[in-house]
């Protein structure tokens, strides 16, 4: 035999609130008390499911929701820079077997080209080659020179 305890409950169409009888209620093995207070909750649609005809909830975020996806956002292209520019540039490392080259420094003058340069440096062998040189011992990215700069050049020989 099951016996339940009735507590303070509220009374349908007023304000009042009633307090019910405290002595056990018997009910019969099996059968529960019927309560017409209560009513039966289904319980929703599993994850995943969804029934026909009805579209899914939109994600909605609140201002420090956005704020952190913003915040997010900017930290992740921070880092993409920062791995593009530190990480992407090209290193070069010498072999074992790299021999020195003997050079000799030339202060570029006005209106002097890498052309009339590799000329006077080494007047037998083909300019483009000596132009190359040039370009690759001073890591200059184009073959335009300044006036006034420092360049080695190879020593013919």
């Amino acid at each position: 035999m099951s016996t339940y305890v009735l507590g303070t409950t509220a009374v349908r169409g007023t304000s009042a609130v009633a307090r019910a009888a405290t002595r056990p209620v018997a009910v019969p093995a099996g059968r529960p008390q019927a309560r017409p207070d209560l009513r039966l909750v289904t319980a929703p649609a599993p994850a995943g499911r969804r029934e026909v005809g009805t579209r899914p909830a939109r994600l909605r975020l609140t201002r420090r929701g956005r704020a952190v996806v913003r915040l997010a956002m900017v930290l992740l292209g921070l880092l993409v820079t920062a791995v593009v520019v530190l990480g992407g540039g090209r290193v070069a490392h010498a072999d074992e077997s790299a021999t020195p080259v003997p050079v000799a420094y030339h202060v570029v003058q006005p209106g002097e080209s890498l052309w009339q340069i590799a000329g006077r440096v080494a007047p037998g062998v083909d300019r483009r080659d000596t132009v190359a040189r040039i370009v690759e011992l001073n890591a200059l990215e184009s073959g335009s020179l300044e006036a006034g700069r420092r360049i080695a050049v190879p020593v013919a020989g």
